[in-house]
């Protein structure tokens, strides 16, 4: 899969694409939580939702996944994601409430 994602990036126009280093994968399978890519925060030039998960400046569209987690803060974020999650639909319903 690497190999077809640094392919699309090198046809849409990468100057340069670092391919990961991924160890091949045990008979247990592995696990991985990508976080990061979309900061929670209050400034919308260092972050891209508010502490709701709601995208700066795009209405109605919300994050609710480890996108907005900055560090994984432990071993295992699926409890912290799925909390998050729970947080941030909680958040949709409050806003929209007729």
């Amino acid at each position: 899969m690497a190999a077809r994602c640094a392919e699309l990036l090198k046809e849409a126009g990468s100057v340069s694409v670092v391919e990961p280093q991924i160890a091949e994968e045990s008979e247990a399978g592995i696990s991985t939580h990508q976080l990061g890519s979309c900061r929670m925060g209050s400034d919308a030039r260092s972050s891209v939702t508010d502490r709701t998960g709601r995208a700066h400046g795009v209405p109605n569209a919300y994050i609710a996944d480890g996108s907005l987690l900055v560090n994984p803060g432990g071993s295992n974020q699926s409890l912290t994601i799925q909390a998050l999650a729970y947080w941030v639909s909680k958040g949709i319903i409050r806003a929209h409430r007729v």
